[in-house]
């Protein structure tokens, strides 16, 4: 039974208001009967246990979701609950700030504002309006933020992320509903009073809110009135003046369950301080994020770490896990047991999306339940089953994915899998981000069951009240250990003012002065991602010129680079493919088709040979459509194609032979004085490619599909567009490469350019592309394409077998791919 202690909506002041909405999965009931309203100037907070369904309520609200039933209306207009949809609750000015970041990591932050916002940055200089729209909106929201708002946003840490997640839904100018979904779960105290204050201060315009928070106290400060969900229903609406926590609590249906765990839980015990029982010492720890940390940690322990966000606590517990995993242990730290690590961003690094419950739980420990060569089954959903029954799993089956739970009971499976490894020493980075309050106080319960059992479990939280439950509290501050609070000092009170101590400032400038420029190198490969193909074309070049001096003349570069000018526009056509994160496997077959249509029917009838060349592109076009809308993976479409592509060809022409158009060997034979035509139309590609995917407003947008489509498409942009286009430009440089093959080898053969789909995949990903992500680099592929074309004459020159040309490059490759892997290894141990 609902319980309403508010008025009666009066109807002139209701922003929005949702009647009877019915959401179904299967049988489970994610939205029953729900009925909520908001009024303007409101901020209305929506609480309940993980799985109660306020997530799922919001997407309906957002538009991202369709329920099965149900009315919405919007300023007292009845809205179509068939055709609403995310652009239509923009055009009304419905925001979201979902508790999984929805950023595209490998756009800069101005970008990610763009992509949300560009109907505010339709004329004029789109990066300019946006880098100062994203400055503004996050000075606004966030005072003294110090984000660089140039910054690709894979280089800040989860807390500026979720800044700018906000500030980004912030800055619309016609928002009249933000929806905050564990919007502070990343943020520290500072920043969290900073959007309480804004939350408060905009409401006074007329603007609306909905807050969803586990953090209850915040909830009671920042809201109006407090409505509480319990299985996908509306269980009570409340006025928050007339309300607290423990009511709160008491309306969720949780806190009989929590005040037996209270009562059953066992009192904080004191570890065995011999040196027997010691598990970790860390002396004098110095790097570039935690400054002379000095602790022992023994068996029996719940350890705490805290202050303020970013002060170099999940720095910490990073270090310690990278250390128990090398065989060359880290100065300053001793490990004396094994390790397991539960990671506070779970999206990124602690689930696998595409399996179950149980396979994300044992994924770790399978060898425990090896039976001779092959797992043992029985064993292994044993073993998961009891720790899915004790953390109380809220999902229809222990086999289902685990991606269709809520967020907590994700971290839940993430943290049995630490405890179904059997290690001793047990690292949790903030593990109860968006978990609600039974389940908070189940989780602390396990982790005093755990140390008294001999394991030592070392917590970091932001939330000061949960690390009431340790027997030690590290209290961090600008990467120092600033406070060690023990037995009765560790309070609420005594952590937030301790999170505050200064550092000593000659401290801070012996630090800044020996250690800041540790790993400037690593940081600058890292960031630009054409130095390294670059230094590799260089050294190539270099080489080539000592063996044969004649080679880098103008007449000998411009051979070796025009050779390289086919290889450069295939690398460039596969580079907008593995910008959408896919991979086409029938690259070489399609050069085959274009070389082969450019060589015979253009000559004999150049109007049917450019149609054919067009048709080909448009067929690109509708492979990308495909792969799309029948979600088939890429690699299956492409391949499958390559026989088509290659059919073609071979009908067209059994047997090598054609001739090339007398314009396009004019063409290529062009002679310039002072720079040789191949680098001109090499650099010619690489900025036209540049401007395309880099640069212009739409290829902005293209990258950020390849990144997150999700989101993008949640931004108003069409998904089914944007993989078209990609397959499309594709098409059109693989028409390109095919015609330069003939250009440059003045005949056809169906199969010349079948060791090309794999040469364009290594330029790709040589240039600092990456085969996810959405992340290319132009500029980077042509280097790369050159690089490899290059290694073929280098062979020729030093007399070595054209059959050892593949494993040269091979080799090349890997050494490129070890040195940035190895670059990347360095800047994630060092920058979170």
């Amino acid at each position: 039974m609902v319980t309403n202690d508010l008025q009666t909506p009066d109807k002139k002041e209701v922003l929005l208001e949702a009647s009877d909405i019915l959401k179904t999965y299967g049988a489970t009931k994610a939205v029953d009967k729900m009925s909520i309203f908001i009024n303007k100037g409101e901020v209305l907070g929506l609480v309940g246990a993980n799985g109660a369904g306020k997530s799922t309520m919001m997407r309906i609200i957002s538009g991202v979701t369709k329920p099965d039933s149900g009315t919405l209306a919007f300023l007292g207009n009845n809205l179509n609950i068939r055709e609403y949809s995310t652009t239509i609750a923009r055009q009304l000015g419905i925001r979201v700030v979902y508790q999984e970041l929805s950023l595209c990591t490998n756009l800069k932050v101005y970008e990610n504002f763009f992509i949300e916002q560009h109907q505010i940055f339709a004329v004029g200089n789109w990066r300019r309006a946006a880098n100062e729209a994203a400055r503004k909106s996050l000075d606004k929201v966030f005072p003294g933020n110090n984000i660089d708002t140039t910054e690709t946003v894979s280089n800040l840490s989860i807390a500026q992320r979720q800044m700018v997640e906000i500030a980004r839904a912030a800055c619309d100018p016609d928002l009249k509903l933000l929806i905050l979904d564990e919007p502070t779960s990343s943020l520290g105290a500072e920043q969290t009073e900073q959007l309480i204050q804004y939350v408060l201060k905009t409401r006074e315009t007329g603007m609306s809110f909905i807050f969803i928070s586990h953090r209850l106290q915040e909830v009671l400060k920042i809201c109006n009135n407090v409505a509480v969900m319990n299985n996908g229903q509306l269980k009570c609406n409340n006025q928050a003046c007339s309300v607290n926590e423990s009511i709160l609590i008491q309306q969720m249906g949780g806190v009989s369950v929590a005040e037996k765990s209270l009562e059953s839980k066992p009192g904080k015990r004191t570890a065995n301080y011999d040196a027997a029982n010691l598990k970790l010492e860390i002396n004098n720890l110095e790097t570039d994020q935690v400054h002379s940390i000095n602790a022992k940690m023994y068996a029996g322990e719940v350890i705490g770490v805290t202050g303020l966000e970013g002060s170099g606590q999940k720095a910490l517990l990073n270090i310690l896990y990278q250390t128990s995993r090398k065989t060359d242990k880290t100065d300053g730290i001793s490990i004396h047991d094994t390790v397991a690590y539960v990671s506070g961003d779970r999206a990124k690094e602690g689930v696998f999306p595409l399996w179950s419950i149980l396979t994300n739980m044992t994924i770790t420990t399978l060898t425990k339940f090896k039976k001779d060569i092959l797992i043992d089954k029985k064993q292994e959903e044993l073993s998961g089953k009891t720790w899915y029954d004790r953390l109380k799993i809220k999902a229809s089956d222990i086999h289902v994915p685990l991606t269709s739970l809520s967020g907590g009971n994700q971290q839940k499976a993430l943290i049995a899998r630490a405890f179904l490894s059997d290690a001793n020493i047990i690292l949790l980075d903030d593990p109860s981000r968006g978990v609600d309050v039974e389940t908070k106080k189940q989780l602390a319960q396990l982790y005093r069951e755990a140390a008294a059992q001999g394991k030592l479990i070392i917590w970091y939280s932001t939330e000061e009240e949960e690390l009431t439950e340790c027997d030690r509290v590290l209290v961090m501050h600008d990467g120092y250990l600033v406070k060690e609070l023990a037995g009765s000092e560790i309070t609420k009170a005594n952590i937030i003012d301790a999170s505050f101590i200064a550092v000593e400032d000659d401290k801070k400038a012996k630090t800044e002065n020996g250690e800041k420029k540790k790993h400037t190198i690593a940081d600058f490969f890292n960031k630009q991602r054409t130095a390294m193909p670059c230094i590799a074309l260089l050294l190539i070049i270099a080489v080539i010129s000592f063996v044969n001096p004649h080679a880098v003349s103008n007449f000998g570069i411009n051979l070796l680079i025009g050779s390289a000018i086919p290889l450069i526009l295939a690398s460039i056509s596969q580079m907008f493919i593995i910008a959408a994160s896919d991979i086409d496997l029938g690259m070489g077959a399609y050069l085959g088709f274009a070389n082969v249509i450019s060589a015979t029917v253009l000559i004999a009838n150049p109007v049917l040979g450019m149609l054919i060349l067009v048709l080909g592109i448009v067929g690109y076009g509708v492979l990308g459509a495909i792969i799309h809308v029948r979600k088939i993976p890429a690699i299956v479409v492409t391949l499958g194609s390559s026989f088509i592509w290659l059919g073609i060809a071979l009908s067209v022409m059994e047997k090598p032979g054609g001739s090339a158009p007398a314009a396009l060997v004019e063409f290529f034979n062009l002679d310039f004085p002072l720079i040789p035509m191949s680098i001109i139309l090499a650099l010619a590609i690489a900025v036209s490619s540049y401007f395309i995917i880099i640069r212009s407003k739409y290829g902005t947008v293209l990258r950020g599909f390849g990144n997150n489509p999700k989101a993008v498409a949640r931004s108003g942009w069409s998904t089914l567009k944007a993989k078209v286009s990609l397959y499309v430009l594709a098409g059109f440089f693989g028409v390109l490469a095919g015609i330069s093959l003939t250009g440059i080898t003045t005949a056809a053969d169906a199969n010349a350019a079948s060791s090309y789909t794999l040469l364009s995949i290594a330029a790709v990903v040589m240039g600092g592309g990456e085969l996810v992500g959405g992340i290319v680099e132009p500029f980077g592929v042509v280097f790369g394409a050159v690089t490899l074309s290059l290694i073929g004459a280098l062979v020729g020159f030093i007399h070595i077998g054209s059959n050892y040309q593949p494993a040269v490059q091979g080799c090349l490759m890997f050494i490129i791919l070890a040195i940035r892997i190895a670059i990347r290894r360095k800047n994630n141990e060092t920058c979170y």
